[in-house]
Parts: C-alpha cells; structure tokens; sequence
C-alpha cells in the first residue's frame, strides 16, 4: 500500500509509469493500446476515446500493468462530469494493490543475443571436427596421386649405349645387340625390302622402340595388347621386365629368353 495522494486521474497513470521507469512506447508494446489512447488518459482527454467500452476496457489494462487498482479508478472516473473536453478534476485517494510485483518487460536485445552466441558455438564446434578430417583426407589424396605416378625407366645407360654403339662398329649386323643378356638362339636380320615386326603383351609394363631414324617412342602395356610396326633398316627395342612381351619378324618369333632389350638390324652386305 503506498501513501494516499491526492492526484487527478491522468496524474496518477501518468506519474506510476514514471515512477517504474516504463516509457510511452514501453506501454503500448506491453498493453496493445497505442499510445495517443495512453497519452489521452494521462491527460484526462478521455472525450478522445472511442466510447465508453474502450474507455472501461484501457484503464483496466493499463491499471493492471501499472500494478493500480482498476476497480478504484473506474469508480472514480464514474463520478466525473460527462461534459466533453476536459473534465473536473476531483482530488480522491486511490488505494493501491497489495504484494503486486511489477516486471518490466524484457528487452528483446536479450535473445538477440543468445542466438548470435549460440550460432557462434556452434560455427565453432563445426570447424573443430571438420578442420583436421578435410586436412586427413587431403593428405590422404596427395599420398595416392603420387602412388599413382610411376618413375619413368630411363631409356638407356650410358654403358649400354657405348656397348650398342661398339656392336654397330664391329660389323654385327645379322645378330641384335644386348647389354645385359644374350638371347637364346641367334636372332633374325630384316631383309633388304624391310620387314613387319609384331609384339603382343604378357603382363603389365611398358617398351620403348627406336624404329630406324624415327624419335624414340614409349609405349604403355598391358595383357593382350598386340602392336606392329613397319621396319626398313633397323630396330631397338627396351622393355621394362624381361618376358612381359613376345615378338615376331615376318612371322618368326624371336627368341628372346630373359632378354630386356634387343635391336635388329639389315643383313650384311644389303
């Protein structure tokens, strides 16, 4: 209970809401009246009410959110001349409600930020669990790529190369050249007019072939693959393994045993 005042009406809505901190804006927010009906009924305009009815109705509503006994008021507002413009102003006490607490609405800056916080948290617990599986997998990647990529053979040692060069100067023509070993039987020469040379895969692997004065050329290989070229003078070829491939001149197959390369070249004196 707070002390008796003598106030007018309008006064004491008015100064209650001041009082508790509460703006205009805040009560309408809060009651759903607007607030050219709030500021009507603190200051005694109640002539700019829609009627009687919405005139009961927002004291009651307002007087309940300013924790003011509505009962009170309206009795009060009963006694006042019914004249339009402003009416009397009777100087009365007006008891207050007991034990009424008043909150203040919340501000809705609150949640507002509840929810970016929450957000936050949770942009954060996602880069901590995705960060190191997409750096794993990515390290994961590279490591297959470069499995992936085979070394490439070199074409030819130097050692090998001086034996080659050696055998071509020596006048051995009708057999081919190997550096690293020897075929199991003589190998066939290519005729004067040329000759067809054929090669069908085994196994996995790859050849490079020196074909005449042609650029070398590497081939891929795998089970079943069957290549021919056309041969005039001469021909080398490298292999990766030995026996990954066999191969045939003019439709004899030479025999080639763990041979890793070999070359033919014209019979002497053509």
């Amino acid at each position: 209970m707070i002390e008796n005042t003598a106030v007018d009406i309008g006064a004491l809505f008015r100064e209650r809401r001041e009082q508790l901190g509460y703006s205009l804006q805040d009560a309408e927010q809060h009651t759903r009246i607007r607030k050219i009906h709030l500021a009507s009924i603190e200051n005694n305009r109640f002539s700019e009410l829609p009627g009687q009815v919405y005139l009961t109705g927002f004291i009651r509503v307002y007087a309940r959110y300013l924790g003011l006994d509505s009962d009170s008021l309206l009795a009060l507002l009963e006694d006042l001349p019914k004249e339009a413009g402003n009416p009397a102003i009777k100087t009365v006490p007006i008891p207050m409600k007991k034990n009424r607490r008043v909150r203040k609405p919340a501000a809705s800056g609150v949640w507002r930020w509840f929810v970016l916080g929450l957000l936050a948290v949770l942009l954060l617990g996602a880069a901590v669990y995705f960060l190191p599986r997409f750096s794993q997998d990515q390290e994961q990647s590279m490591q297959k790529v470069t499995e992936a990529v085979p070394e490439k053979e070199p074409i030819a040692t130097a050692a090998e190369q001086e034996v080659a060069a050696a055998a071509q100067e020596s006048g051995m023509s009708s057999v081919a050249v190997e550096t690293k070993a020897l075929p199991g039987s003589p190998l066939p020469a290519i005729p004067a007019s040329g000759g067809s040379l054929r090669m069908l895969a085994l196994a996995e692997g790859s050849l490079i072939i020196y074909l005449d004065d042609r650029s070398p050329h590497e081939y891929k290989l795998y089970n079943g693959i069957d290549l021919s070229w056309k041969v005039k003078q001469k021909v080398m070829v490298e292999l990766s393994t030995p026996g990954v491939a066999r191969f045939w001149l003019n439709g004899e197959e030479l025999d080639l045993g763990a041979f890793e390369s070999f070359q033919l070249q014209p019979v002497t004196g053509e």
